[in-house]
């Protein structure tokens, strides 16, 4: 799990908490690529289907390799995380069994279930062309771009920390789009401050911020956002580390 619970119970409370909301987050964005996505469902039905868009494939490995993780929580906050591994005919964690034929994921999720998640390493691939795929299940969707990119620049100018960097989506700019910009003086984080950059027309975007210390750690990241019952994937987040004057 890489923070997408708690995105996900964020903006399903946002949104009243009570129906389905679709989550998938690629964190390798190039076409033709394995696929290393994360694909979670908040508030999902008993029974289960994922639509897989047009273009990905299913990799075939045999029984009882390790494709990725499982995490299931339940009302109460109480949550169940369990290996996903290659079965003869689909996926299986522990108990749940995952049918994958026809361009869809098909499972029956337990009772009292109301969030599933999907951490799929070595499972499927992705698309050969660039494009926005759109994943569904039921009536929500999740808008995936192939590739997708956010990149980051720091330095020190005038006794000021100066960030910038641009943001790509299928290889056109994103325009509008919050960035989150966090700086500590320790790799960790354990401290540090965040300020937010909003992109150009061209993708771009740029802050200048108070120098801290002669090393500093930055980190820019994009966070899932809804339109409607759709939600739009962001990027990997971007690094940098600037280091004197």
């Amino acid at each position: 799990m890489r923070l997408l619970g708690l995105v996900s119970v964020l903006l399903a409370l946002a949104d009243g908490g009570k129906r389905t909301q679709l989550f998938v987050w690629p964190f390798v964005t190039a076409p033709g690529a394995f696929a290393e996505t994360d694909i979670e469902v908040a508030n999902p039905p008993s029974s289960l289907s994922i639509e897989l868009p047009d273009g990905y494939g299913v990799a075939t490995s045999p029984p009882g390799t390790v494709i990725g993780a499982v995490t299931i929580r339940f009302a109460g906050g109480r949550q169940r995380g369990t290996t996903l591994l290659a079965a003869e005919t689909g996926w299986v964690a522990g108990a749940l069994k995952i049918a994958v034929d026809s361009g869809r994921l098909r499972c029956d999720v337990p009772p009292g279930t109301v969030d599933v998640e999907l951490d799929l390493r070595h499972a499927l691939t992705n698309p050969s062309k660039p494009g926005i795929y759109v994943w569904r299940a039921g009536d929500a969707s999740s808008a995936v771009a192939l590739p997708q990119s956010l990149t980051l620049r720091a330095r020190h100018a005038a006794g000021r920390l100066v960030v910038a960097g641009s943001l790509l989506a299928a290889g056109r700019p994103r325009a509008g789009v919050n960035v989150h910009v966090d700086v500590a003086t320790t790799a960790d984080f354990a401290t540090h401050t965040e300020s937010i950059a909003r992109t150009r027309a061209d993708g771009s975007f740029a802050l200048r911020l108070s120098r801290r210390a002669a090393t500093e750690y930055v980190v820019a990241s994009v966070s899932f956002y809804a339109a409607g019952r759709e939600t739009v994937a962001p990027p990997p987040a971007a690094y940098a580390i600037t280091t004197g004057a």
